[in-house]
């Protein structure tokens, strides 16, 4: 997946973060020197020099204590202790980088040209053209560009401030300091209203970001256009917020100023979205209802528990609802996830959300636009909102070992995990696909497949337990076809 962020780095700290990522993602954290050489196109030398720069740069931003990269021939490793990744140097490398401050120079308006930036910032005017000229060039694939005035603009003013508050929220993370605390009135009256005792830490910097983009724009004249949407609020906001919020914006444009900051707060969680009618909205309901229906002709099972049903059209709902509260370029600023996990362990649901999304680009494209976040957030969706025996084949596990009761009550009660993925813990050997213990003679006394155990059993026996569920999983799957 080719992200935003990547697209903001020079080429070398671009090859130096691949190299790290490539690494990381290997099996046992470990790649020969050739494969870093053919995946990055490049020669030894310059191999050998990536390395160390890279090594430096983890010293500089103090990770090197977390991420420990070195060369044992003809091998480059790695050793992690699990407290930063690839992810926190592309985020020290995008903020240092001279595509990002000359997007941060056009967002704060703190240079009327490109050429004042080039001096002010000791950046080379050659080497800031050709970065700006590359980064409109990205940023118009999502419908904004930093004009002639040196002035980010776009064709929405929403998506604008969704770009930036989903930006910097990930850069930044909880520190708002690019922005210019002289004039916070408006930003503290607001917050000071706001319920956010049952939001994540994540949506709550979502939310400052978002009240401090809100608060700059409005400063820059830059006002909300009149929402499209037709979600209808259950109660009026607070006098106290929308006097606090609009105390600066021309009265044609406050309702939309209103609604769209409501729209957002509501996204940050179900319980602040019940102050909204999301099932009045026509797009939102019929976005859920086409979900619904085709997972229950997919998964026939889902038909027989109406309650179910009903909880997942009010979870799809909200999650629909969030993605018309996230900009055009969400799902490439956003981490990656590696699918491999969902491949192996929930294919059928992976498949359906695949299909389903792909014929998305005929019957909503609207929609379709957004398929990368939406294979994840109907992935996890399905997930959430029903049994797993509805929606896998069930392998029927069967445990007994040499130690007695207790210990097999022990080992039945740490085999929760394997439920998320199909396994189902059974009393009798009778039914069993899978025999655990510690005996490969029982296995072949009662004709049953089986895994035996060390005692207590090492990580190796629980991820030879795992891929025999898989493989058993998958057999039951295809004689049923």
């Amino acid at each position: 997946m080719i992200i935003l962020l990547d697209n903001f780095l020079a080429k070398e700290e671009w090859r130096k973060y691949q190299l790290l990522k490539r690494v990381e993602r290997s099996s046992y954290f470990a790649l020969t020197k050739k494969e870093l050489m053919d995946y990055l196109e490049i020669s030894n030398y310059v191999l050998k020099s990536t390395i160390d720069q890279l090594i430096l740069d983890l010293e500089r931003f103090g990770l090197a204590e977390e991420i420990h990269l070195f060369v044992e021939e003809p091998f480059v490793q790695l050793e992690v202790t699990g407290t930063a990744s690839s992810e926190t140097l592309l985020e020290n490398y995008v903020e240092e980088s001279i595509s990002f401050n000359i997007l941060l120079g056009a967002v704060l308006g703190k240079f009327k040209s490109l050429n004042e930036l080039s001096e002010k910032e000791m950046i080379s005017y050659p080497i800031a053209h050709s970065t700006y000229k590359k980064l409109n060039k990205y940023l118009a694939a999502f419908d904004l560009t930093i004009d002639k005035k040196f002035r980010l603009s776009g064709k929405s003013e929403k998506n604008v401030r969704l770009f930036l508050t989903e930006l910097f929220s990930r850069i930044y993370k909880g520190s708002d300091h690019i922005f210019d605390h002289s004039d916070t009135t408006r930003v503290q009256a607001v917050q000071k209203w706001l319920a956010t005792d049952t939001i994540s830490i994540h949506q709550k910097i979502n939310l400052q970001h978002y009240l401090c983009v809100t608060n700059l724009r409005i400063q820059q004249q830059k006002y909300m256009e009149t929402s499209e949407q037709s979600i209808l609020l259950k109660e009026e906001p607070s006098q106290e917020i929308s006097k606090a919020l609009l105390n600066a914006v021309p009265e044609e444009f406050q309702a939309a100023e209103c609604s769209a900051f409501f729209y957002y707060y509501a996204a940050r969680s179900e319980n602040l979205s019940s102050k909204l009618n999301l099932s009045e909205n026509a797009q939102i309901a019929k976005w859920s209802g086409n979900l619904l229906s085709s997972l229950i002709r997919a998964f026939p099972k889902l038909a027989l528990d109406e309650e179910k049903q009903r909880a997942f059209l009010t979870h799809s709902h909200f999650l629909h609802f969030q993605l018309l509260e996230t900009s055009s370029a969400y799902e490439t600023i956003q981490p990656e996830i590696n699918i491999a996990y969902f491949q192996q362990n929930f294919p059928a649901v992976l498949e359906f959300c695949r299909v389903y999304i792909t014929r998305l680009q005929q019957t909503d494209p609207e929609l379709f636009k957004k398929k990368k976040q939406l294979l994840f957030q109907y992935l996890f969706l399905v997930l959430d909102s029903f049994p797993k025996s509805m929606l896998l084949e069930t392998v029927n596990v069967y445990v007994d070992f040499s130690f007695g009761n207790l210990y097999n009550e022990f080992i039945m009660e740490n085999l929760a995990f394997f439920q998320l993925v199909g396994a189902e813990v059974v009393s009798e050997i009778g039914p069993a696909d899978i025999l655990l213990t510690d005996s490969r003679d029982l296995g072949r006394e009662y004709n049953k497949e089986c895994i035996v155990w060390l005692a207590p059993p090492r990580p190796l026996d629980w991820a030879n337990l795992g891929q025999k569920i898989i493989q058993k999983r998958s057999e039951k799957g295809s004689s049923m076809e």
